[in-house]
């Protein structure tokens, strides 16, 4: 799921991290890790802490709500603080990224889980 989840960010990161000049170009491969890793262990968090209805909450949104998930909000700060710590952007700079790219990537992993006809993203597994 983690390669899925890396892939599903690339497939969103154009305008967020590719085209982005804050962010050079031979860093952009680790920036998408990065992201990737923010939505993991914000996911990987709530589970650990008991907060397993944030977590279902967020997948049995359709999407509609996935910004005010106490999740999509963990994972934003998770990634504006890696943004701004391994690639030394300004607060503005790494929220604006931040804030564009992780709820649309949570916003598609949950329209991927609720899909019976694609199975890239199997939470039983």
């Amino acid at each position: 799921m983690i390669e899925n989840l890396n892939n599903l960010v690339k497939q969103n990161a154009d305008a967020s991290i590719i085209n982005n000049t804050a962010i050079p170009d031979a860093r952009n491969e680790e920036a998408v890790n990065e992201a990737s890793t923010a939505i993991e262990d914000s996911l990987k968090t709530s589970l650990s802490s008991g907060n397993v209805k944030e977590v279902a909450n967020l997948f049995n949104s359709s999407g509609e709500s996935v910004t005010a998930s106490p999740v999509t909000q963990q994972a934003t700060g998770n990634f504006i603080d890696r943004l701004q710590s391994r690639f030394g952007l300004n607060v503005t700079q790494a929220a604006n990224i931040a804030n564009n790219l992780i709820p649309t990537v949570l916003k598609r992993l949950v329209q991927k889980t609720a899909d019976p006809a694609d199975n890239s993203f199997d939470l039983q597994k």
